[in-house]
């Protein structure tokens, strides 16, 4: 009998060894480079404000209309018994309409503008382009006539026969940078017949002959040079061409219509710019106009979402299958958000619950945000409830403030009673299909919010932007794609 006890201790052993290490391999186990790794996917994120409230005596409550306007409908009559999401009551809302309709024309006015601005800007880029390439042009040959206008050959000093000819005339469009030249005429044997020309200092050519009836290349950049009294006159003579010639009488003209090129230049380049703007300037006249159509289109936008809000909340609906105890405003009265429209009854029992200032924001009276109810009594059992109101006072705790929130509670069969104790989760917004990582693999600091990527065997912090929050996954608005790794310590 102890064996076979012993036998069954032992497999039941090696059972639950096993099962820990395929736990340990499937969930916990380590990359081996120490790192816990996620996949970023796409999935739902359900936004919530978490509570714990109290079930009560249900009790008659009033609906409020949140702002001022006139009756224009009561859809029931007291003593009804309606569903939720019924609507009861709703206000005067033709001029809101009109407005709104009014909006939406200049809003598609107002981006029919940005679209011509923005063509605008494109083609102020295509002039700018245009004008930078003709004044660079204009600058070029300004400069280009200063170094080749008046240019002349002048002898070595120590050459005293080179005074009784004709200096070698030098002709053509220079294209390189300021200097001199030097240039000889020579043979590359005494006994030979024809010439050849020498450059040096700009340019070192080598042996370049010289024909008797076209002028000679002087170097690569655009200049020649001929020899009016015959090329045997200026055999073995050096001569030296000074870029630019500044004793020439041309010279002093010439620099004027440079440095007027440059000028004009400079004026007509800051002109195309300041209608296009370059990056590191002030904002441009372009620039201007397409935020100005920017901010029309946000500004109208604006209006008529507050049009929207304005409309919506003008039209009272059920927050719950319930009975219209008092039906306090008639058709044509005015309403304000102090005076009771409707007074409901719901036989039964409600939540209960105090929800902190900074979550109040998220809670919706008019359409009653999603709960979902889990009492500690029925840990089995989920219902599904709504907001039914927000009462106006606030609740001091500790120095921190809250507001009371009342809960429907669903029909059901669990025999709840006053007292009882629930966990709520109160639906702000939700999500599908997006982008999503958990919210330990975001880190932030002053800058913003990163993660680690895997990219290979490489680490790489990746800036990122989130959205909505469950508290355990975080939606990814930018910043990673669908499948990429992200890592964090496993320590």
């Amino acid at each position: 009998m102890k064996r076979t006890s012993w036998v069954v201790l032992s497999i039941s052993v090696i059972g639950i060894v096993l099962v820990a290490f395929w736990g340990y391999q499937k969930f916990f186990k380590q990359s081996q480079t120490g790192l816990l790794t996620f996949t970023v996917t796409r999935g739902s994120i359900a936004q919530s404000v978490k509570a714990r409230g109290e079930v009560v005596q249900e009790k008659n409550f009033d609906l409020e209309f949140p702002l001022i306007g006139t009756v224009e409908k009561v859809y029931v009559s007291e003593g009804q018994h309606v569903k939720e999401g019924a609507p009861l009551m709703k206000l005067v809302t033709s001029d809101l309409e009109l407005e709104h309709s009014k909006l939406n024309q200049e809003l598609a006015q107002a981006r029919s503008d940005l679209a011509i601005r923005k063509s605008e800007a494109s083609n102020s880029r295509t002039t700018l382009d245009a004008v930078t390439e003709q004044e660079r042009t204009l600058v070029a040959n300004a400069y280009s006539t200063l170094l080749s206008s008046g240019l002349i050959a002048e002898p070595d000093v120590s050459d005293v026969s080179s005074g009784m000819i004709t200096p070698p005339t030098i002709s053509g469009r220079y294209t390189g940078d300021e200097g001199s030249y030097r240039f000889r005429v020579d043979k590359i044997h005494i006994s030979d017949r024809d010439y050849t020309l020498y450059a040096f200092g700009l340019e070192q050519t080598g042996a370049v002959p010289i024909t008797k009836t076209t002028p000679v290349p002087l170097g690569s950049r655009g200049l020649f040079v001929s020899f009016p009294d015959g090329v045997d006159a200026y055999y073995d003579k050096t001569w030296t061409v000074t870029i630019p010639n500044k004793k020439s009488s041309l010279y002093t003209a010439n620099l004027g219509a440079y440095q007027d090129a440059l000028r004009e230049r400079e004026r007509a380049v800051a002109e195309a710019q300041a209608t296009v703007g370059t990056q590191g300037t002030a904002p441009s006249i372009a620039d201007a106009r397409i935020a100005q159509a920017e901010a029309q289109i946000q500004n109208i936008t604006s209006q008529i979402a507050i049009i929207e809000d304005h409309i919506r909340k003008s039209t009272l609906y059920a927050p719950t299958d319930t009975t219209l105890t008092k039906i306090a405003l008639e058709r044509g009265e005015l309403a304000t958000d102090l005076k009771t429209a409707i007074t409901l009854g719901t036989p039964g029992y409600k939540i209960r619950t105090d929800i902190s200032e900074l979550d109040i924001v998220n809670i919706r009276e008019h359409d009653g945000n999603p709960v979902t109810i889990r009492l500690d009594a029925f840990p089995d059992a989920t219902l599904t409830g709504r907001v039914l109101s927000v009462e106006p006072q606030k609740i001091e705790k500790e120095g921190d403030t809250y507001y009371r929130t009342n809960i429907s509670l669903p029909p059901n069969k669990l025999g709840i009673r006053p007292g009882m104790s629930a966990d709520l989760s109160v639906l702000v917004t939700e999500k599908t299909a997006v982008l999503k990582v958990p919210e330990l693999a975001i880190t932030s600091d002053t800058t913003g919010r990163f993660v680690t990527v895997l990219e290979g065997r490489t680490q790489k912090k990746m800036p990122i932007t989130t959205g909505i929050s469950d508290g355990e996954f975080a939606e990814v608005l930018s910043g990673l794609t669908e499948g990429q790794t992200v890592v964090i310590a496993a320590d």
